[in-house]
């Protein structure tokens, strides 16, 4: 008589699918549809990390810097989500996390973490980044668009879900999101009057070496703030400096330096 052969278990590899975001991921969030990991975008100082980790959890196992570009952003998030796409259901994230490669240079795609990522994608599923296919399925048809996460005034982030809290720019007046409704047009920050360099401002040559140290590496750029400042080029508050796109506080500093730069 013989054995009946045993029935093959099906291994499934996890799936996203689009999920509301949440405080730890206000821009955009998948979860993966037996609820256990998300990915997602999650703005921070300077820019927009692309996260993942265990839901419910506070740490993410996954935290590439993405920068101040909404199109890198989305071209990020669709290849770690691609990524981790491949792996099956219930595979601990953490051990998804050590076979993905390390940066130095943020964001990655000025470090050659950025080409090894894509190398693994291809690896992994036979097919190139198809970045443009990635990212339209992931917003559901729609084209990215930088105005809807990016200020078009000050280069900062916005934030909200407009579901829970009205969209807003990060540098907008808290008086006046605070009290919109979620479902409100988009809050953005007060237009900052145009800057102009004049030809009688004269850097010192501390200065000087301080904004070429700036400009060497983006991590660098804080050390220009004061300078900034000084000069009318960035808006200093009682708690701080005005939040700019890194791309904006590039620009400002080339022109402070001039046409040596």
């Amino acid at each position: 008589m013989s054995r009946p052969h045993p029935t093959p278990v099906l291994i499934m590899n996890i799936t996203f699918q689009r999920a509301q975001p949440d405080e730890n991921f206000s821009i955009m969030r998948f979860e993966s549809e037996d609820g256990r990991c998300e990915v997602g975008l999650s703005p921070v100082l300077f820019g927009v990390r692309v996260r993942a980790g265990d839901v419910g959890s506070m740490a993410v196992d996954i935290d590439y810097c993405a920068g101040a570009d909404v199109l890198f952003q989305l071209q990020l998030l669709d290849v770690i989500k691609r990524i981790i796409e491949t792996f099956p259901t219930g595979t601990p994230m953490r051990d998804i996390a050590a076979q993905l490669p390390t940066y130095e240079r943020r964001p990655i795609n000025q470090d050659p973490c950025w080409p090894a990522l894509q190398q693994l994608l291809s690896e992994r599923t036979g097919e190139k980044a198809a970045f443009q296919a990635g990212i339209e399925q992931m917003l559901g048809g729609e084209s990215p668009a930088s105005e809807r996460d990016c200020c078009p005034n000050c280069g900062g982030t916005i934030v909200g879900d407009g579901y829970q809290s009205v969209r807003h720019c990060e540098n907008a007046d808290s008086e006046v999101y605070f009290h919109a409704e979620p479902d409100s047009d988009t809050v953005l920050c007060k237009p900052a009057e145009p800057h102009e360099i004049h030809e009688e401002v004269k850097l010192t040559a501390r200065e000087i070496g301080r904004l070429r140290h700036a400009l060497d590496d983006s991590r660098n750029l804080p050390s220009a703030y004061e300078i900034l400042s000084d000069h009318g080029l960035m808006e200093r508050t009682p708690n701080g400096f005005v939040s700019l796109d890194p791309q904006v506080i590039e620009t400002r500093i080339r022109r402070l330096l001039g046409p040596t730069t």
